[in-house]
């Protein structure tokens, strides 16, 4: 069998469950992965006879596949602003939206970080927004704190492959006892906390719902802005004047985000929209 042939075999078995278009990906994908190539070089070798090593792994790959189990599981790497990141099941696999939010405040902050600059993270999952600005500011302090000390082990070998230069802590955003055991005078503070209700699960894809971890998306129906207002209290107290707070939102409620925090003291508060034209993002300055 040739990769090209099973290539196409896997494509056959899954595409019950993902339908045409989304299978041909995956198994274009899987193939490259378990092929250790390149798209563009897998054309030259796609005739080629495909290794035992390679059909055992594909073939170890189908059940998990038809269980829903992401992609992004399945070859242990997600790619994010152009950095190689590892996941694994129980962290949170970096979003396109989150990645957007990122792209917007190196945008929007490139110009305009003194050499002391501090910068936290809160809730960093594998790493994703902290590596991405310690990469871009590598003369910024950067923070990054998890309740999950899985998905720290994790961000930590992400930091550690990407050569950027984080500190990291373990503790609960929610729990204001551990609260002075965080960085204060931060320029910057960064979240993609949990904010799906429970009630919108079923709008979630299996992937999602069977395999990722919900501590890290769910929020109760009566507490939406739950993440919201802790983050937004703490940034209150521990931003430097002029700091900036930046969060990725549920984009059914942009504008109650946006009265908490005028309620709570911020300024210049603005409410942006992702790719897909939802309300994703919202930014605010801390003036004291």
């Amino acid at each position: 069998m040739t990769l090209e042939q099973l290539r196409q075999w896997l494509q056959h078995q899954i595409e019950p469950v993902y339908g045409k278009q989304e299978s041909a990906v995956i198994a274009r994908t899987l193939l490259y992965h378990f092929g250790d190539t390149s798209p563009s070089a897998y054309q030259l070798i796609k005739h080629n006879t495909a290794s035992p090593q390679i059909i055992d792994s594909v073939k170890e790959a189908i059940p998990m596949l038809l269980n829903y189990t992401p992609l992004q599981y399945i070859t242990g790497r997600a790619w994010f602003c152009d950095l190689l990141l590892e996941v694994k099941p129980g962290v949170l696999i970096p979003r396109p939206e989150t990645e957007e939010m990122v792209m917007m405040i190196i945008k929007t902050l490139n110009h305009d970080l003194p050499h002391n600059t501090a910068i936290l993270d809160i809730g960093t999952g594998s790493g994703a927004i902290a590596i991405t600005l310690a990469r871009q500011w590598e003369y910024c302090k950067v923070h990054a704190m998890d309740l999950s000390l899985d998905a720290l082990e994790i961000a930590r070998q992400n930091a550690i492959r990407n050569k950027a230069h984080i500190e990291f802590l373990q503790g609960d955003i929610l729990d204001e006892s551990y609260w002075p055991a965080l960085p204060g005078e931060l320029h910057l503070i960064v979240s993609n906390p949990p904010y799906v209700l429970n009630s919108e699960r079923a709008l979630m894809k299996l992937n999602v719902l069977k395999h990722e971890p919900g501590i890290a998306l769910f929020v109760p129906d009566d507490d939406a802005l739950l993440f919201y207002r802790q983050i937004g209290r703490f940034a209150r107290k521990n931003l430097r004047s002029g700091g900036r707070l930046w969060l990725e939102i549920n984009e059914s409620y942009p504008r109650q985000v946006e009265e908490f925090l005028l309620e709570e003291g911020f300024s210049n508060i603005k409410i942006h929209r992702d790719f897909r034209d939802k309300f994703r993002f919202i930014s605010a300055v801390n003036e004291k």
